[in-house]
């Protein structure tokens, strides 16, 4: 027999020793890969969130900007119905605020006399409460989540054209 001095090649120790450790590189890679893209979509969710309240918040102050006063009465309701809040503008002009707690979500309705729009601005809408601050102002409370993420915005807002 005749021995082959310089055969070229691995041997199948050194092959299960490159994939054991190339195994555990992986894994360790991954490991990283997984907790950040975790990270990222929590981060992208309190955003949303965030960004949701701060829409719902936005719409509201600035039509409370224009108003006068609140219409009474405010209207917070339990369970599955609508909260809302209308603010008279000039005349017959009001701006209504309702929420759907079964949706999640902020309507707002503009009545000019017999012309009436309504649009649906925000979403993931977890918490709606308005409360009047004497005769010309209001605090608003707003609380979105989306998956783990919550966000509260509070505000105090007071009617520059407040009737007295």
């Amino acid at each position: 027999m005749k021995l082959i001095k310089h055969k070229k090649g691995f041997t199948m120790v050194e092959l299960v020793i490159v994939i054991a450790i190339m195994g555990i590189v992986f894994i360790a890679i991954s490991s990283f890969l997984l907790t950040n893209i975790k990270t990222f979509h929590r981060a992208e969710d309190q955003i949303d969130a965030q960004s949701s309240a701060q829409i719902a918040m936005n719409v509201i102050v600035d039509g409370i900007m224009e108003a006068q006063q609140i219409v009474d009465p405010i209207s917070t309701y339990d369970h599955d119905t609508v909260r809302e809040i209308k603010f008279r503008i000039h005349g017959n002009r009001t701006i209504q605020f309702d929420y759907d707690n079964s949706k999640n979500t902020l309507t707002k309705i503009e009545k000019n006399g017999a012309s009436t729009t309504r649009s649906e601005y925000a979403e993931n809408i977890e918490n709606f409460n308005v409360t009047k601050i004497g005769s010309n102002g209001v605090k608003i409370t707003i609380t979105t989540e989306l998956n783990d993420s919550e966000i509260t915005l509070t505000n105090e807002v007071y009617f520059r054209n407040a009737s007295n």
